[in-house]
């Protein structure tokens, strides 16, 4: 047999705890109304909740995982000038910086940190943007 009373709490509890999850987000709501009426992106606002809930390196790994992909597909932004462009990392070079960082050390690899260290060349012939670098195909990429 079901106790009543034991029943009627719960239930009560629930319902009054599902009111003030909608007070809260109708708080939040309201926040965010704010931000958009001060000229913020919402989006990014959200974007950048989301991501600060996440722990440092979930985040580095999401990222370097995103830019695999975006390298994959050709997604890298054109820049007028090569100076500008930002040195782009090869999918080694990200995993092994994943990987340094979990274990809290740097592998000395002399290649790959010199690719890294190396500086960009600048060109005083053509002030043309440059074509982007074909990615390779998605399936050579292995991830972690």
């Amino acid at each position: 047999m079901i106790a009543k009373d034991q029943l009627r709490a719960f239930v009560e509890r629930i319902e009054r705890l599902d009111e003030e999850k909608k007070a809260i987000a109708d708080d939040i709501k309201d926040v965010y109304g704010e931000a958009k009426a001060m000229g913020y992106d919402t989006k990014v606002l959200r974007q950048l909740i989301r991501l600060r809930k996440q722990e440092p390196h979930e985040r580095q790994e999401q990222q370097a995982i995103l830019d695999v992909y975006m390298n994959a597909l050709g997604m890298l932004p054109l820049f007028e000038h090569a100076e500008a462009a930002p040195q782009v990392k090869t999918v080694d070079e990200h995993i092994a910086e994943l990987k340094a960082a979990a274990i809290g050390s740097v592998e000395d690899d002399a290649p790959a940190k010199a690719a890294r260290e190396k500086p960009s060349p600048k060109s005083t012939k053509s002030t043309k943007p440059k074509a982007p670098r074909a990615a390779a195909p998605v399936d050579e990429y292995v991830l972690p």
